[in-house]
């Protein structure tokens, strides 16, 4: 009888101690699955603001492109007649290019200042040209596509890994 009860006293002790060990671990899977989601949301908040960014600077450009396009025998005046949001939106958009590196020519140096007024359309050293500016922001717009390409896809990529650990972490 005694060896009995010394059996289910250790079988008592060994029980209590798997169900403390079960207890930490699912504490540490707990904390683990709070952390996971709370860098989800912080990452998917930095997606939606750069991809708001990104959208904003293509929407951007590709109204300049046109307007400009639509405008070529008066380009000039146009240009610097442009109404003032879609001035500052350009601004923003040569900015955010020469921020992400997306700017690297000279070229994106003269839209920038045209866009700031510093430059008389008459001067010779800045006499405009509406080809070279389209095309300038024809490339920036390729660069700002092919940048949210990029995001969208380690977006794409981050999102499903965070919810993969997720799941994993909710089974165990």
């Amino acid at each position: 009888l005694s060896a009995t009860i010394q059996e289910k006293t250790a079988l008592k002790e060994e029980k209590g101690t798997e169900i403390m060990e079960r207890k930490t671990r699912q504490e540490q899977l707990a904390k683990t699955l709070e952390e996971t989601k709370v860098r989800l949301a912080k990452e998917r908040s930095e997606y939606e603001a750069l991809t708001a960014d990104l959208e904003k600077a293509i929407s951007s450009l590709e109204t300049a492109i046109a307007a400009l396009d639509s405008s070529k025998p008066t380009a000039a005046a146009s240009f610097l007649s442009f109404k003032h949001d879609l001035k500052q939106q350009l601004k923003e958009s040569v900015a955010l290019a020469e921020v992400m590196g997306l700017a690297k020519s000279a070229k994106v140096k003269q839209v920038s200042a045209l866009l700031q007024g510093k430059v008389d359309p008459d001067d010779a050293n800045y006499k405009f040209k509406s080809q070279g500016i389209i095309d300038v922001l024809n490339d920036l717009l390729t660069d700002f596509n092919k940048e949210k390409r990029d995001v969208d896809t380690e977006w794409g990529k981050t999102e499903t890994s965070e919810n993969d650990l997720i799941s994993d972490t909710e089974a165990r």
